[in-house]
């Protein structure tokens, strides 16, 4: 580089630009195309790897979050048959989502079960809801398809058929819901 003295004050003046030192530290403080490029492949890569695991658990998650919910509503069928002295059955599609609860003479009588009835609300007749779009009704005991096609049942003196209740999501994870025949509890066990 050529340098020249400037005559103002006689300081070297690098001829047609700014001083070797100033370009190095501007020089220094910029990322260069390759670096930005180093860290967003490296993102990318990381990304990569735990986006499935995070969709999977997500997965699991709405499916137990979804059986819990079930599981709740069995636990206030029962309740509502020893309350009202009625037979009270569930309901679902296999392989579907939707299911419903209702008193066992089927119909708008005090007894039967509405989802109204769990909030406090006024009673309406009988429930009908759905599990989450993620999840179904993968299958269902032996015990429930010869009694009657799936559909458990809750008797007022506090027992019920004995079911197991299969909940699946779209990643084939299975949950299964278990009713006790002598106590009418409910519990999630994972399926094997």
């Amino acid at each position: 580089m050529v340098w020249q003295d400037s005559r103002s004050n006689g300081q070297r003046k690098a001829v047609g630009g700014k001083c070797p030192n100033e370009l190095d530290s501007r020089r220094r403080s910029a990322f260069t195309l390759v670096e930005v490029l180093l860290v967003l492949s490296v993102l990318v890569a990381a990304t990569a790897i735990v986006l499935p695991d995070a969709l999977a658990w997500q997965s699991r998650w709405e499916l137990r979050d979804a059986t819990r919910s079930l599981q709740t509503a069995l636990q206030s069928v029962r309740t509502r048959a020893i309350e009202s002295g009625e037979t009270h059955v569930l309901r679902f599609e296999l392989n579907g989502t939707r299911y419903s609860i209702q008193a066992e003479s089927g119909g708008s009588s005090p007894a039967s079960m509405s989802r109204n009835a769990i909030s406090g609300r006024e009673d309406r007749g009988d429930w009908e809801d759905a599990l989450p779009l993620c999840c179904r009704f993968a299958g269902a005991s032996r015990e429930i398809a010869t009694h009657q096609a799936n559909a458990a049942r809750f008797h007022p003196d506090g027992t019920a058929d004995a079911t197991r209740i299969l909940v699946a999501d779209d990643s084939e994870n299975v949950l299964v819901l278990q009713i006790d025949r002598l106590t009418g509890a409910c519990e999630i066990v994972v399926s094997e």
